[in-house]
């Protein structure tokens, strides 16, 4: 939260972000927790693509991403732009 509140860069790897970059980046992992290989990945992961400037921004747009689109149950593949590059494709 401390790139909301104190505009700092900070990932911010809820549930919602760690399922969204896992499924972009073909992370395979049963659930998307911190817990074990594939969510102790996504984390680092989530602060590597985080940009310089307006992480704040990014990481709004990243929840809502993850809770609109990328959901856990019947994602929104179809209306997805970022389908041609995600690397696990469920429609």
């Amino acid at each position: 939260m401390q790139s909301f509140a104190f505009g700092k860069r900070a990932a911010i790897p809820d549930t919602n972000v760690i399922r969204l970059l896992q499924r972009f980046f073909g992370i395979l992992s049963a659930t998307p927790t911190h817990r074990g290989a594939p969510g102790q990945i996504t984390v680092q992961l989530a602060e590597d693509v985080l940009p310089e400037r307006k992480a704040g921004e990014f990481n709004f747009a990243m929840l809502d991403f993850g809770a609109t689109i990328c959901v856990s149950r019947r994602p929104k593949c179809g209306s997805c732009p970022l389908l041609q590059h995600c690397q696990q494709q469920l429609t």
